[in-house]
């Protein structure tokens, strides 16, 4: 508290103190993003870059070091280092939707939903940006079902197959990626539960990637 108030005008470390123990929370913290996101896309010049109706989300690391690195965690992807992970949505205008503390090696995906489902903001996104992290089979039916679209950008992807409801000659171009045909009749007669389950989890206001990461628990069982 002694260096934020030393780094901050006319701030005492007693009145930080006093803000941080009675108006910084969670759920305060989030409402407050959301004021200057809306005030943000309400700007003549938020246009400039996009209309608000998509999103990307993407996971950043940041090492640390002395006590700090005593609690962080370990992803050689990013190197040797201990570090926090936090998972970040933005709107096209470049408006913060959400930020989630995760674990260094946590799997993004779960938490594509909460950034995207439980934010407090009135920007309405139509589609979803993410890389290799933030796709799963789970992520892509829960879009499907919501009537969202979801733009993946994974990489290797001449190492993935595609399934179609159609032919696979229907996609000429797309032949050699494409693994077989979806179970339509399967579809057709699991389409009310999985419509029940899709409402419940873009619904939990608390934590969809929970609901969705219970789920693909209980599938993998």
């Amino acid at each position: 508290m002694q260096r934020m108030a030393a780094a901050s005008k006319g701030v005492s470390p007693q009145e930080i103190t006093w803000k941080r123990i009675f108006h910084t929370r969670p759920e305060t913290y989030k409402l407050g993003q959301a004021c200057i996101t809306d005030r943000h896309a309400q700007h003549p010049h938020a246009v400039l870059w996009g209309d608000g109706s998509t999103a990307s989300s993407d996971g950043q690391i940041f090492q640390a070091s002395d006590r700090a690195g005593k609690r962080g965690g370990f992803n050689l992807h990013y190197g040797s280092e201990p570090g926090s992970k936090f998972y970040s949505h933005l709107s096209d205008q470049y408006g913060s939707l959400s930020i989630l503390p995760i674990s260094a090696t946590e799997s993004e995906a779960s938490y594509v939903p909460d950034g995207l489902f439980d934010h407090e903001t009135e920007i309405d996104i139509q589609e979803h940006f993410t890389d290799t992290g933030g796709a799963s089979n789970h992520v892509f039916g829960l879009f499907a079902l919501s009537g969202l679209g979801f733009a993946p950008r994974p990489r290797n992807l001449k190492d993935r197959k595609l399934h179609t409801f159609e032919k696979p000659d229907a996609y000429p171009a797309l032949q050699e990626h494409i693994g077989g045909s979806c179970p339509v009749a399967w579809c057709k007669g699991a389409s009310p539960r999985l419509s029940r389950v899709a409402g419940a989890v873009t619904a939990d206001s608390r934590q969809p990637g929970s609901s969705l990461n219970a789920l693909r628990l209980s599938s993998d069982r």
